[in-house]
């Protein structure tokens, strides 16, 4: 039995799809705070596709276990995982294990079989109640899935709400879920944080995401069109996405480029992401565009002010409306004109946010995240 509890404590064990820049840099920062007391396992279902060839082969500071080397199943995706996950994680020992996705079912049954166990797990989540329409049956079905987990990790405090809603108690509920290291991002944007680097009119706005349609751009580019009637001398706009382009996007932006310097990009990889925040002067989230990952928190490293609508969750909770950024309407495309058109030609107030925005940014840095996993293991 001491050797049991002993195995129980110098185990950490995180769960996730994949091993993203975010995760990399939290699993790295748990490893070095717990270096010769815990030993950190990272399990992921696949590879992530946008973690570059460096960081993959940059080396570890804790081990690093991948479920389907060669690619996810498609047939019987669920069982599989089921199957390779128990198998994995049981070959563990007794550990502390940390779960994204506790509403995959193959994931809830491997919750369920650890605590029968009674091995500790907690989940990780950054679900909010508004982040879309809510049924009871849904609520139950997510209440059930979150029994077997003893606390969680979340980002925000309308999340640490929604989750205590579900039955995970208040004092077991701690922030530091969606964070980053500040220190690796500027590092690889390869210029000073903002209002330094880029000559304030030489900076253009930025929208980025991960998958990019006609419909999710229509707002922002209307609102560009109000920006540019607005001010003298109006910014390009630069759109970036990590994913493919579809034609019916293409066509839009090429009926925009001459007239209204409109720019766009796919497949961009994440540290060219940070190269063209470098040289924004804001970023703009807006009209239900599919943010990059951890994209706020990214543009607050690099002291850039925010616009984004009010649905885009967690990312609300970082921007504060006059002093980092301004959030606005969903439906109000003026509004952000202009917004846009305030940062674009007062200098001294664009500095003043840009400021504000990198005193903002350690609320997403790394630590919180450490922070997090040990006040779970201490209280629970």
């Amino acid at each position: 039995m001491p050797r049991q509890k002993d195995a129980f404590r110098n185990r950490l064990v995180f769960v996730w799809p994949a091993l993203e820049f975010a995760n990399l840099d939290q699993c790295e920062a748990v490893a070095q705070r717990f270096a010769g007391r815990k030993h950190v396992i990272s399990i992921e279902y696949r590879e992530s596709k946008r973690l570059s060839i460096d960081a993959k082969s940059k080396p570890l500071c804790f081990q690093r276990v991948t479920l389907f080397p060669s690619g996810y199943p498609q047939k019987w995706q669920s069982v599989r995982l089921f199957l390779r996950l128990v198998r994995v994680v049981l070959q563990q020992g007794s550990a502390t294990f940390f779960f994204e996705n506790y509403e995959d079912p193959a994931v809830w049954l491997v919750a369920i079989s650890l605590r029968l166990l009674s091995w500790r797990t907690y989940v990780l989540s950054d679900s909010k109640f508004d982040d879309e329409p809510r049924g009871k049956l849904g609520e139950l079905r997510k209440f059930i899935f979150l029994l077997p987990y003893l606390g969680a990790l979340t980002s925000s405090p309308r999340g640490r709400d929604y989750l205590r809603f579900l039955g995970i108690a208040g004092e077991r509920i701690f922030l530091g879920y969606s964070t980053l290291s500040i220190t690796r991002i500027q590092a690889l944007s390869g210029a000073a944080p903002a209002p330094e680097g880029t000559p304030f009119n030489e900076r253009v706005f930025v929208v980025a995401a991960q998958l990019i349609s006609a419909v999710s751009l229509a707002g922002t580019l209307a609102a560009y069109q109000v920006y540019r009637d607005l001010v003298a001398k109006p910014r390009p706009l630069r759109i970036i996405s990590s994913g493919a382009l579809d034609q019916e996007v293409c066509q839009k932006i090429d009926e925009l480029e001459k007239a209204y310097s409109v720019t766009i990009s796919g497949g961009i990889q994440p540290n060219a992401v940070l190269e063209e925040l470098s040289k924004a002067i804001a970023l703009i989230l807006y009209g239900g565009i599919d943010p990059s990952e951890k994209i706020v928190p990214q543009a607050q490293c690099l002291g850039l002010p925010i616009l984004l609508s009010e649905t885009y969750g967690a990312s609300v909770d970082l921007v504060r409306s006059g002093a980092n950024g301004f959030v606005v309407e969903e439906d109000n495309p003026r509004g952000l004109a202009y917004f846009m058109s305030l940062l674009s030609e007062d200098a001294d107030l664009w500095k003043k946010m840009c400021g504000q925005a990198q005193k903002s940014s350690h609320l997403s840095d790394v630590e919180n995240f450490v922070s997090g996993v040990e006040s779970l293991i201490k209280v629970c």
